[in-house]
């Protein structure tokens, strides 16, 4: 009898030990994690470059003084993380990656948010693979995609492609004459406010949802899931896509 209440007591500790380590994991702590800060400052001329791809994070950039470019990275579990910063000329280029894939990864919460401040004037190439994409205050074009995650552009102006898997799509700015623009999201809503004098070519669809516009606009045709026409002159395209979600345009 006491070898079996041994055994039992043995196998109940076992399983109390099992369920705290899930009840870690679940919280976002992973196993053995920490986080490390890295910050860099960057000397730069008139029109820079700057691009980032970070794995399973956010990427947020806010325009500051011209001539520099600073960088925050908050790395989640550095081991399992590669980080770099290579500036060639008036191009900074980040990249952040987990060198861990697949099933040796579980209960690991590695991933980088990068946070940047750079001049207004400087063109935008973002990628997260996991996590929303943020931008303000940039007066030039840029190309914002993440895989899982909302994409935000306020107060910004030029030609921009923002694309999102899974995630809604947040625009407040001008789009410049010329510009060829593309706004695309397969399962979250679109909420578009043209700043300046709105001047458009607008094609927006969705599959499920509705499409309107509080701008006065030409239509070529016109339906619950879709417009198409122009709005002002028509100096700029935009193209306009969900596949789960509502578009607005104010």
């Amino acid at each position: 009898m006491n070898i079996i209440s041994t055994t039992r007591f043995r196998a109940w500790l076992l399983m109390l030990g099992l369920v705290a380590m899930t009840s870690a994991i679940a919280c976002g702590g992973g196993i053995g994690g920490h986080t490390e800060v890295r910050e860099s400052s960057f000397r730069v001329g008139d029109a820079p470059t700057i691009q980032v791809e970070a794995s399973n994070g956010y990427i947020t950039v806010v325009s500051g003084p011209d001539g520099t470019i600073d960088v925050k990275a908050i790395i989640r579990d550095p081991d399992n993380v590669e980080y770099e910063i290579v500036q060639t000329g008036d191009s900074i280029s980040i990249t952040a990656s987990e060198k861990r894939s697949g099933i040796f990864s579980f209960g690991h919460s590695s991933g980088t948010n990068i946070e940047v401040t750079v001049p207004s004037n400087t063109f935008l190439e973002l990628k997260s693979s996991n996590g929303r994409v943020e931008v303000r205050g940039i007066h030039q074009s840029g190309s914002l995609k993440t895989s899982n995650g909302r994409i935000i552009a306020k107060d910004v102006r030029g030609e921009y492609q923002l694309d999102t898997s899974n995630g809604s799509i947040e625009f407040d700015g001008e789009l410049t004459s010329g510009g060829n623009n593309d706004f695309d999201t397969s399962n979250g809503n679109i909420t578009i406010t043209l700043r300046g004098t709105p001047s458009v070519n607008l094609d927006a669809s969705t599959s499920n949802g509705s499409v309107n516009s509080e701008l006065s606009i030409t239509t070529d045709s016109f339906g619950d899931n879709h417009i198409k026409g122009k709005i002002g002159d028509g100096a700029a395209e935009l193209r306009v896509r969900t596949s789960n979600g509502s578009i607005s345009v104010q």
